[in-house]
């Protein structure tokens, strides 16, 4: 009896042993045939166009196919099941990118406090980088659209529908007696805040990062953006030269996320929807 317990101890050792070095192989073997490894990042490709739309429902992006790419939500509760479509175009100038993503309502003037934009971003890297904000060495290129940024959304009667008031300033550039200098009717504008600024026929924010809490506003800021909501669903288009920071160079690729935020749900700065690492790649 006690040989059979020692003879049952040893075997369940040694068939332990075994079925640990059975399961390592498969994993190895997992690895080696690449099963485990993450697929490759999808290809947003470039192709070069005699004219690029800026309409983003014009009828020219049908013909154009894209690229779905899965959001994924960021520091905020609510759950997604969504996607956003991408498509690019290129003339010999400029370069045109379009997102389309699905939201049922438009959220667009945000002078209430508990009022939050829809907004969407394109980011764009020359080399490998956190696709949160870039690293330190590794920027990241961003621009940024707002929904409250179009004409009329920042009206104040458009709000409070019943207000009064003496006078007050709006985007129509009418600045009512009853405040005098500008300092006392926009004081956020006469110190240089950038969110105080009027709309500029439709361009988007240039934004650099290096990591977190680096997000800085662009010297420069090329790009143009025209977004219209339509039957549920947001469609933008981003243009830009093809010369400047990044350069797009034809038979290039570079890396490039995209991101949108939904106002119906609050979300605003890191809270919004995003999507992985693409591969922009500009055919000749």
């Amino acid at each position: 009896m006690k040989v059979f317990r020692r003879l049952s101890r040893t075997q369940m050792v040694v068939g332990g042993m075994f079925l640990g070095l059975v399961l390592l192989s498969v994993a190895l073997a997992a690895v080696e045939t690449g099963t485990r490894r993450p697929t490759a990042n999808p290809t947003v490709v470039v192709r070069r166009a005699q004219a690029l739309p800026h309409d983003p429902w014009a009828e020219e992006w049908q013909r154009v196919s894209g690229v779905v790419l899965p959001l994924t939500v960021v520091s905020t509760v609510n759950p997604v099941e969504g996607n956003v479509q991408v498509k690019a175009l290129r003339d010999d100038r400029s370069i045109a990118i379009r997102l389309e993503w699905s939201d049922n309502t438009q959220e667009l003037n945000t002078l209430r406090p508990q009022d939050f934009a829809d907004a969407a971003a394109v980011e764009l890297a020359t080399q490998p980088t956190g696709a949160c904000m870039g690293m330190l060495d590794a920027p990241v290129h961003i621009w940024h659209w707002r929904a409250d940024r179009g004409p009329g959304a920042r009206e104040m009667a458009t709000a409070y529908p019943n207000m009064h008031v003496d006078g007050w300033h709006d985007d129509t550039g009418q600045v009512q007696e009853v405040f005098g200098d500008d300092l006392y009717a926009r004081p956020a504008l006469v110190v240089g805040n950038r969110r105080a600024l009027p709309d500029k026929g439709g361009l988007a924010e240039n934004m650099i990062a290096e990591g977190f809490g680096t997000l800085t506003t662009a010297a420069e800021q090329p790009t143009s953006v025209e977004a219209v909501w339509k039957d549920g669903r947001w469609a933008a288009v981003f243009t830009r030269s093809l010369d400047g920071d990044p350069q797009f160079e034809a038979g290039s690729q570079l890396q490039a996320a995209f991101a949108v935020w939904d106002g119906k749900q609050m979300q605003r700065d890191g809270m919004k929807y995003i999507t992985d690492w693409a591969v922009l790649e500009l055919k000749p």
